[in-house]
């Protein structure tokens, strides 16, 4: 429960464009089938969401991403460098999109 209070005081504190670019993503959706894909127990799963939420929220830098999946979801460096991809181009670069098309109206 502490995670989810820590988690939605944080998005609290976004910047409206974020947050709006947050809220509009398909973020459920397309983390599961990044877990699908890489065949991710539940551990990691929760392991992986709280990561991406922590790049979200500036609580890890992003070149420090691949190294941390490496670590706490026990992959090997290649796995870790393709799921790291796939969380930029799948989830990060598309909610930037967003912010910027919010910004530019």
């Amino acid at each position: 429960m502490k995670n989810s209070l820590e988690a939605n005081e944080k998005f609290k504190l976004l910047p409206e464009d974020a947050k709006s670019a947050v809220r509009d993503f398909e973020y459920d959706k397309t983390l599961k089938v990044i877990h699908d894909t890489y065949k991710l127990h539940i551990d990691q799963a929760y392991t992986l969401e709280k990561a991406v939420a922590d790049v979200i929220f500036g609580d890890i830098e992003p070149h420090d991403l691949v190294s941390f999946l490496k670590n706490e979801l026990r992959l090997t460096p290649e796995t870790a460098l393709q799921l790291s991809t796939d969380i930029n181009t799948k989830i990060l670069l598309p909610i930037q999109a967003k912010m910027r098309a919010i910004q530019a109206e």
